[in-house]
């Protein structure tokens, strides 16, 4: 698994709680690593 980079401009990642989600933040917002980086969490 790879490690979460540290945001630097127009690059990096962040996490979404409401669809428990991680996401790039580029360019273009894209879904990545969605299943590899879920957290166990109860509703």
């Amino acid at each position: 698994m790879k490690k979460i980079k540290k945001i630097k401009k127009g690059t990096g990642y962040f996490f979404s709680k409401k669809e428990n989600c991680l996401y790039s933040w580029t360019i273009h917002t894209e879904k990545v690593a969605c299943p590899l980086f879920r957290k166990k969490v109860k509703k």
